[in-house]
């Protein structure tokens, strides 16, 4: 995960969208270290267990936990993407949604407004008793108080949009950039111009301001070459024969210290296991 983006520090002026967005990157980031810690508990605990049952629900834990992480990147690598929009003053997506939203709030109110106004018409049904007549007023009652409810939702939630859209619409994107020492050339319309052209306006800035004086500079230092993918792969099948003498070495002194042929039999089919696994694995590095 990358955490050195510019539009980390606190907004100055705040800019509570922005900062709502920060809020959630935080948690799922939170999200990504506890089920990456959960991955490597149940990795850690397969070579452990005693019996297959417990081998397959490690191999279960380790699964979900994955693929909890790989959801969670997902949500992650989009909220990346749009506070990087957003502290570059690109907001008119951001704007559109906006407006989007209020547009099926308000129409969603009318429906329920719709149904109100039917439950607050006089009842037509003739009613048998005074008992019946009681449970229609009281069920009548609830349901205008759960629409009213519901209106108001929809009321306090589209406030909160509108007022989004002007603080999106009105924010100092000049001023946010002056206070993080990206200075950017003044302009009233900062906030409309093109993602593309500040993005390149940023990466020039930044990386004019990157470059050391002449009588400072260091010589660069020479790169390690990177490993290629035949290397990657040979490496792997190394590890994973590793894994299957150890595994069989294993196998070896279990089947001899069993005390019953049964404890023997769930030794030999959890080695048997675990070798398909390898097996499995290593196909992915022989391409």
């Amino acid at each position: 995960m990358t955490t050195d983006q510019a539009w980390r520090q606190p907004t100055n002026p705040r800019l509570r969208f922005l900062e709502r967005l920060k809020d959630n990157v935080a948690e799922i980031e939170q999200g990504i270290h506890a089920v990456h810690e959960s991955a490597n508990e149940a990795h850690r605990s397969i070579p452990e267990v005693v019996g297959y049952s417990e081998y397959q629900a490690s191999k279960a834990d380790l699964e979900m936990a994955e693929f909890q992480k790989k959801e969670l990147l997902s949500q992650l690598t989009i909220l990346y993407q749009r506070s990087d929009k957003i502290f570059a003053g690109d907001v008119g997506s951001e704007i559109i949604t906006i407006k989007q939203e209020i547009k099926k709030l308000e129409r969603e109110k009318q429906e329920e407004q719709r149904k109100l106004a039917a439950w607050q018409q006089p009842c037509a049904i003739q009613h048998k008793n005074n008992t019946e007549v009681a449970e229609c007023e009281n069920n009548r009652a609830i349901q205008q108080e759960n629409l009213h409810q519901a209106i108001h939702r929809i009321d306090s939630r589209i406030i909160e949009l509108q007022t989004d859209q002007e603080e999106l619409q009105h924010y100092d994107f000049q001023r946010l950039w002056k206070d993080t020492g990206l200075h950017l050339p003044a302009t009233e319309s900062i906030a409309r111009v093109p993602q593309e052209s500040l993005t390149e306006l940023r990466e020039k800035i930044q990386t004019l301001n990157s470059i050391p004086a002449l009588d400072t500079r260091q010589p660069r230092p020479e790169q390690a070459p990177q490993s290629s993918r035949k290397e990657l792969c040979q490496k792997m099948r190394a590890e994973i024969e590793d894994t299957r003498k150890r595994y069989r070495k294993e196998k070896e002194e279990r089947l001899k210290n069993a005390g019953t042929q049964p404890e023997a039999k769930r030794w030999e089919n959890f080695y048997n296991d675990a070798e398909q696994e390898l097996d499995e694995e290593l196909k992915k590095w022989l391409r």
